[in-house]
């Protein structure tokens, strides 16, 4: 058995930032917990040709890490996955990485007020704080669809790509048109004999200005960093005023929805198959992709789009609901990630024997989307209502572990051993962005999403700036939580 002070689920930004975060506060005995090889997280997992990140690279970098050299606006993923390593290795994260640890379970043990949390390995590991940093975005979403299991040529989804299939010459399908289909389906249009794109619903995309970073401008920000700092700055300002295309703001929504339409319009002259490509609801209700090749490729001679649902699958083909059988050698499922899912059935059982998944059933909720009443001494990165449709997930992870840091070092000064959010505070936070979110593109925007569950609620998205999200996380302390002090040497703390 292994014991630590704080241990952390998960080697993807949302670990590495919560880890950074508390060792900058004096908080040494760490145990990142690491189901892979190596640290990464989805940029680790997600390695499909032409995968990349829809945030500009320095503003998908972390505060304190800037990273000069980046060669264009925007990040491919295997550049983003080597920054991250870089960033862990040069802050010696590794040392305390337990890689191939697949976590199964935590239970809180009241009397030695620890966590005990358990790995598929059968290793057991007893910690005083635990933070879950694994994210919605893991859990890849198969389709459900007819005879699926019947199929006999190679199928496999976007975020476990195998490099060795052989995608030349050959009849491929993709089903899904979201973020990891436009990224991919350029690449396998232009190597396929054939490529059948399914698509459910039209996405909105809007061209993507990927520029390269000239060398000058590189070596520039690496001999004065402050221009760097205010490339950041204005890059985060012209993503926060993109936000009032979710709140429905007239003027936002038409412009958003203007250079769309153009960008659509210079991509594909067929008028019958822009028809077929337009969105039936509102601009941001589903994630709004970028893009300069998604329309260009949907018009090779060897791409074919279906719209609507898929009626079967058989052994080497796929029937449409046209009902036209099309021959398929390599089905790719770009169906993107069960969130909610993820969310709802966490394995954690806190005070009293409750589970996390019950507690969670009906709607996943977290005060600041960090912790949650019953659960002592668990907190969340980027836990529920923490997403964002319109800047860098990155800045909610600093935030939520600068907050749950600062209730752990005011813990530790004040010797409190155990703390949970109070209820009432957690049931006013959920309230508050329930009822903002009723107002938001995502619930009037006319549209199913990843963002909500099957009951139509949203647990994802966080419905305001980022700007206010950090307001709210640097006001609040320990002040919101329930404490219990530390009476004497905690319970068992002489084990070895």
């Amino acid at each position: 058995m292994i014991r630590t002070d704080i241990l952390i689920i998960g080697g993807g930004f949302s670990g590495v930032i919560m880890a950074l975060e508390a060792r900058r506060h004096g908080f040494e005995d760490i145990v990142i917990l690491e189901k892979a090889s190596d640290l990464g997280g989805t940029w680790r997992e997600n390695a499909y040709p032409g995968v990349a990140c829809d945030i500009p690279c320095h503003l998908y970098t972390l505060a304190d890490h800037p990273k000069p050299n980046w060669r264009r606006r925007y990040a491919a993923g295997v550049d983003i996955w080597d920054y991250l390593r870089e960033v862990a290795r040069s802050e010696h994260l590794y040392p305390v990485a337990r890689f191939e640890r697949k976590f199964t379970g935590a239970a809180w043990d009241a009397e030695t007020r620890l966590w005990r949390v358990e790995t598929a390995e059968g290793k057991v590991f007893q910690s005083r704080v635990l933070v879950s940093a694994m994210g919605p975005l893991h859990q890849p979403r198969i389709p459900d669809l007819p005879g699926l299991d019947t199929f006999k040529g190679t199928c496999f989804h976007s975020a476990e790509w195998d490099p060795e299939t052989q995608i030349s010459s050959r009849d491929v399908a993709v089903i899904g048109t979201g973020a990891s289909a436009a990224q991919l389906v350029p690449h396998v249009a232009r190597d396929a004999a054939r490529l059948t794109v399914y698509q459910r619903t039209a996405p909105w995309v809007l061209p993507l200005f990927n520029g390269a970073i000239p060398r000058w401008l590189r070596r520039l920000y690496g001999r004065w960093p402050w221009l760097m700092r205010l490339d950041r700055a204005l890059t985060f300002w012209l993503q926060e005023m993109t936000h009032r295309v979710f709140r429905g703001d007239p003027t936002a929504v038409s412009l958003a929805r203007r250079i769309a339409r153009r960008h659509m319009r210079c991509g594909l002259r067929d008028p019958a198959l822009q028809k077929r490509l337009t969105p039936d609801y509102q601009i941001g209700c589903k994630r709004i992709l970028l893009s300069n090749d998604w329309y260009p490729a949907l018009k090779r001679s060897n791409v074919e789009v279906v719209t609507g649902p898929i009626k079967s699958v058989e052994a080497d083909k796929i029937i449409g609901t046209d009902g036209i059988a099309r021959p398929v050698e390599v089905l790719i499922l770009a169906t993107g990630f069960d969130a909610t899912g993820a969310l709802a059935h966490l394995p954690f059982q806190g005070r009293d024997g409750l589970k996390l998944s019950d507690h969670w059933s009906e709607r996943p909720s977290a005060y600041l989307g960090a912790a949650a009443a019953g659960f002592p001494n668990l907190f969340f990165v980027l836990g529920p209502n923490t997403a964002l449709g319109h800047n860098s997930i990155l800045l909610m992870a600093e935030a939520q572990a600068e907050h749950v840091v600062r209730v752990l070092a005011t813990m530790r000064d004040r010797q409190i051993d155990v703390v949970e959010p109070k209820p009432e505070r957690q049931k006013a936070h959920d309230d508050m962005v329930q009822g903002r979110l009723a107002k938001t593109v995502w619930q009037t925007g006319g549209c199913t999403s990843w963002y909500k569950d099957a009951d139509g609620r949203n647990p994802i998205i966080w419905p305001g700036t980022v700007r206010e999200f950090r307001r709210l996380t640097e006001q609040s302390g320990l002040q919101d939580y329930r404490t219990v002090p530390r009476l004497g040497p905690r319970p068992g703390a002489d084990a070895a």
